[in-house]
């Protein structure tokens, strides 16, 4: 039997933040120039809760704000 609390967070994981892709998917330096994710991120993105995704959404912010 799965554990309920795992369920209701592949389902929060499932309906969440949509990813910040843009469709410009190069990266240079490990990060992609399109969305400004590391690799890391990128792959991991669907694992990630809401309050993770949030941390990687000011994360991008400030590589944006470096650019």
């Amino acid at each position: 039997m799965r554990n309920v609390h795992t369920v209701a967070t592949a389902r929060i994981r499932s309906k969440s933040m949509e990813s910040p892709c843009v469709m410009i998917c190069q990266v240079i330096n490990d990060v992609c120039i399109g969305c400004h994710r590391t690799l890391e991120q990128i792959e991991n993105w669907t694992e990630y809760t809401d309050l993770e995704r949030l941390e990687i959404m000011a994360d991008i912010n400030n590589r944006q704000d470096q650019d």
